[in-house]
């Protein structure tokens, strides 16, 4: 694998030095996956969001994991390329318990959730990094609602043409993966309805969504000079895309998904992923063809709401049934992969927890007890684990800070 100068390989999330070529799509490393995650830093007071990744990284003198995003109150943080979802469970562990430990130093706590239930972005500062101001003075009231959370998932492909096809692929798969791992039922205080406001929120922006249908790197690359030549985009990470191809690792990103309270469900996601770019990548590679994907019921499954849902609009009626259902099928038809890239037992907890998660929720007693049962949710894996605690006793401290929800 080439390397940085960091001694990162090259394609790593985690790397952020450019690269000369245009592309790095290399078979010597295809299948390999890596993990971004954007995190929240809160206030251990209140657990509200904290505006402190600028003294977490000079604390850590720009060697830790803990990288900038568009707000103060948000960490990301990248895996190194792995070769099984075993490996990258270790890695993103050793991440969050350092990131951890980091920001205990400047007495603020780490969460994962696809969205703050309650703090608001207008009042969190914009990082002082010159893409972020370049963006915020460029999109203005777009760039300042976005802060939300999501897992980026890389997986290695030895193609470009081949990512673009995959990518196609992938399309339908998307809202199965959404389905899995919406964790952002609440923003500005309000319960939304939706199992992901993330995606809702990211949705103000431009360049977000489905990717239109490339036939040719060629072509993508043309679809490319033209937006930089209007001064849109600077390079091919200014496209925010559900799913896209990543030319300066040599990756296939999924970024559709909200990240994840629990650090093994997003390695059973990851895996998951992982699983199926491989298994359409072997479909590529037999010459098998691939219809173009129904943009318009995509796009309506991608809303994934609350209750009825309506994660299938080919189906005259759904739930989350619908998404246990095509999760168990997903898993059976990549098993070879899956099983050749997780490890020794081929299967986890943390897979078993996310197809858990798709299944119809029990009927609550009110908004108050939902909130609750969310932020405990979001606490459990970390209590069980004190090493990692990053959200212990949230609802007790939402309590005393008398937080309330508006009921419409």
């Amino acid at each position: 694998m080439a390397q940085t100068e960091s001694g990162q390989s090259a394609w790593s999330p985690a790397a952020r030095a450019s690269s000369d070529r245009r592309q790095l799509f290399l078979p010597a490393r295809e299948y390999t996956l890596g993990v971004e995650e954007e995190l929240m830093l809160l206030d251990p007071g209140t657990l509200a969001l904290a505006a402190a990744i600028e003294p977490i990284i000079a604390g850590e003198q720009e060697r830790g994991p803990a990288r900038r995003e568009l707000m103060q109150c948000q960490a990301e943080v990248g895996t190194r390329p792995c070769r099984t979802v075993a490996e990258l469970l270790e890695e993103l562990v050793a991440l969050r318990a350092t990131l951890r430990m980091d920001a205990a130093g400047e007495g603020v706590l780490v969460a994962a959730a696809g969205t703050h239930p309650f703090s608001h972005a207008e009042e969190q500062p914009i990082t002082p990094a010159h893409r972020y101001r370049e963006l915020v003075a460029a999109l203005r009231y777009s760039a300042r609602r976005t802060l939300c959370y999501g897992m980026h998932v890389h997986v290695a492909v030895g193609g470009a043409d081949k990512a673009l096809t995959i990518i196609e692929a992938l399309l339908t798969d998307l809202p199965l993966l959404l389905a899995l791992s919406t964790s952002s039922p609440f923003l500005d205080g309000d319960e939304t309805g939706l199992s992901s406001t993330r995606l809702i929120v990211l949705q103000t922006m431009p360049r977000t969504g489905l990717p239109p249908v490339l036939e040719s790197w060629r072509e993508f690359e043309a679809t490319l000079a033209v937006l930089r030549r209007a001064g849109a985009i600077a390079d091919a990470t200014y496209l925010w895309w559900d799913v896209r191809p990543q030319p300066r690792l040599g990756t296939v990103e999924v970024r559709i998904m909200d990240v994840q309270p629990r650090v093994a469900d997003s390695a059973a996601l990851a895996g998951v992923v992982q699983a199926l770019v491989r298994h359409h990548g072997k479909r590529y590679d037999r010459g098998e063809g691939f219809a173009k994907a129904n943009r318009l019921v995509v796009g309506e499954n991608r809303c994934w709401r609350r209750g009825t849902g309506c994660a299938r609009a080919s189906s005259p009626k759904v739930t989350r049934r619908w998404a246990h259902g095509r999760s168990s099928r997903t898993c059976s038809t990549a098993s070879p992969t899956t099983r050749s890239h997780s490890g020794a037992s081929g299967r986890s907890n943390g897979s078993r927890r996310s197809r858990r998660r798709a299944r119809a929720p029990t009927a609550s007693s009110g908004r108050s007890a939902r909130v609750t049962a969310w932020t405990t949710a979001c606490a459990g894996w970390w209590r069980k684990h004190p090493r990692l605690n990053v959200l212990a006793a949230a609802d007790d401290a939402r309590r005393r800070a008398g937080l309330s929800y508006s009921r419409r």
